[in-house]
């Protein structure tokens, strides 16, 4: 999202578009839902979120499906978090064969 210390995950998208010169496809959404949009000929999904709860600037990679991923799931500010998109991605078959979540830690703001 483009509010408050959701930025982060956006900041990065610009950084990596400029560092990066490869096909990659680099999209930014202002709601979870909206990556169900961007997983048409997706092989590979990289999600990059501010996560509180975790240490500020701390970074913290999983793998969909894991466990720790499950267990902090909720909606978020959001109201339909990325959890809940990854499940119906998988519901409707649209995830690729490999999805990581990097998580960016942000302070309770």
């Amino acid at each position: 999202s483009p509010h408050g210390a959701d930025q982060v995950g956006w900041t990065v998208v610009d950084r990596l578009k400029v560092r990066r010169r490869d096909e990659t496809k680099y999209i930014k959404v202002a709601n979870p839902i909206d990556v169900l949009d961007c997983l048409g000929e997706c092989e590979e999904l990289i999600l990059v979120d501010a996560v509180h709860g975790l240490t500020a600037n701390a970074i913290q990679c999983w793998t969909w499906s894991n466990e720790q991923i499950m267990d902090g799931a909720d909606g978020g500010s959001h109201g339909f978090g990325i959890v809940q998109v990854l499940e119906l991605a998988g519901e409707l078959l649209l995830l690729p064969k490999r999805v990581m979540i990097i998580g960016i830690g942000v302070e309770q703001g």
